[in-house]
C-alpha cells in the first residue's frame, strides 16, 4: 500500500511539474511595428573613437576624437522654452550661433508645413542632449555644407527625401564632419544613397 501510494505521489508530482513548465506560444499576427523594429542606427562613437565624414573620398574614416573646449552659445531664453518647435525655429538658432561655437538643444524640433530642410553652412557643434529632429516623412532634416560640423546626441526620425534622393535624414556635403552618439530611425531616401546619411 505504501509502495502504491509513493507511486501515485510521484506520478502526481510529475504531472504538476509538467503542467507548470508547459508553455503556450502563439504567432503574432498584429500589423503593428514596434519602436525597435526597422531601426537603422549609426553608432558614431565607441570609447575614445568617433566617425569623421569627409567628402574628399566619399567614405567614412574612423579616427581618434579630439577633445576641444566647447563654448556654449546662450540664445534668447524666449527661443529656448517649450516642448517642441519647428525646423524654422532651429534654423534661426543655427543662423544666430557664431561659427566654431556649440548650440545645445533643450527641446525637440519637427517639420511643419512651410518649413524646409535645415541648412548648416558653417563650422558648428550641435549637442542635441538626446532630443529629436522629426521630418514627419515630409523632408530631409539637415543639409550640411559647412566644414568641421559636429552633431552629437541627436535622434533623427521620419526623414524622407523624395527628390534629389541623397541622404534621407542628413545630406553631408561639408568636409571633416563628426557624428557622436546619434541615432537614425525610419529615414528614407527614395532615389540614391542612404536613408540616414
Amino acid at each position: 500500500m505504501i509502495n502504491d501510494l509513493n507511486k501515485i505521489v510521484i506520478v502526481f508530482l510529475f504531472l504538476i511539474f509538467l503542467s507548470i513548465s508547459a508553455v503556450s506560444a502563439q504567432e503574432n499576427t498584429s500589423p503593428e511595428i514596434g519602436l525597435n523594429e526597422n531601426i537603422e542606427t549609426i553608432d558614431a562613437e565607441t570609447a575614445d573613437e568617433s566617425v569623421n565624414l569627409g567628402t574628399g573620398d566619399d567614405s567614412a574614416v574612423a579616427s581618434e576624437s579630439v577633445e576641444e573646449d566647447e563654448v556654449s552659445n546662450v540664445m534668447n531664453e524666449d527661443n529656448l522654452k517649450g516642448t517642441g518647435s519647428s525646423f524654422t525655429d532651429l534654423q534661426n538658432l543655427i543662423n544666430n550661433t557664431p561659427a566654431n561655437n556649440t548650440l545645445t538643444l533643450d527641446k525637440d524640433y519637427a517639420y511643419s508645413a512651410g518649413d524646409s530642410e535645415i541648412v548648416i553652412n558653417k563650422s558648428i557643434t550641435i549637442d542635441g542632449k538626446n532630443h529629436v529632429l522629426d521630418g514627419k516623412l515630409s523632408t530631409r532634416i539637415l543639409m550640411i555644407t559647412g566644414n568641421h560640423v559636429t552633431l552629437k546626441n541627436i535622434k533623427f526620425i521620419n526623414a524622407n527625401k523624395t527628390n534629389e534622393g541623397y541622404g534621407g535624414a542628413v545630406y553631408w556635403n561639408g568636409d571633416n564632419g563628426t557624428l557622436k552618439d546619434c541615432s537614425f530611425v525610419n529615414n528614407h531616401a527614395n532615389k540614391y544613397s542612404g536613408g540616414a546619411v
